[in-house]
């Protein structure tokens, strides 16, 4: 197959061409390092740096963390997802729920993000949870993210999609619109 985005065809073959292209990744598997705080998982790898007395006399790989700046861009991460949790605690001992909101944050964090791709985001979530995790996705969808959800919950596929594609065994079955299709049929197919 091909990958089109804003219509032209774009070859991927590095995880740092989907983020160059905006393309983030909320796997099913937690990727969060337990021993750091929720903060330091959302900016890792993006940290913010700021000079200090070293940096200006022996050049820039001597500039530190900027962590008022990594808290300051989790709280807005974690505000735009409605997590009232403290974005100073470590991750580990953290509620499932929290975890995954958590990677989600990290992923909206980035700057240029066109398109999410959710890997079975709800297998892990208490029925809560995973209700309001699709009304993040909603939200975000209208803020102008496209959202790719993979997830073999069809009632969570009918609340959440526009446009549904049914995949069996790596093989296109068929691309219907929610208005046009149900439950039975997606099971059908």
């Amino acid at each position: 197959g091909e990958i089109a985005i804003n219509g032209e065809t774009v070859k991927i073959t590095h995880p740092s061409d989907a983020m160059r292209l905006g393309i983030g990744m909320v796997h099913q598997e937690f990727m969060l390092i337990p021993g750091f705080s929720i903060a330091e998982n959302i900016k890792l790898n993006r940290e913010p740096l700021k000079k200090g007395v070293l940096s200006y006399a022996f050049g820039k790989k001597l500039q530190k963390l900027d962590t008022q700046k990594m808290k300051d861009d989790s709280r807005i991460a974690l505000d735009k997802l409605g997590m009232d949790v403290d974005e100073n605690l470590p991750v580990a001992g953290l509620p499932v729920g929290y975890m995954q909101f958590i990677e989600i944050a990290r992923e909206i964090d980035k700057k240029n993000i066109k398109l999410l791709v959710f890997d079975e985001p709800t297998a892990v979530l208490a029925e809560s949870e995973a209700a309001s995790l699709l009304k993040v996705m909603k939200k975000l969808a209208s803020e102008g993210v496209g959202i790719l959800f993979i997830t073999h919950r069809l009632d969570e596929v009918i609340d959440a999609a526009d446009k549904i594609t049914v995949m069996r065994d790596g093989a296109w079955i068929q691309t219907l619109d929610k208005k046009d299709t149900n439950i039975e049929q997606l099971a059908e197919l």
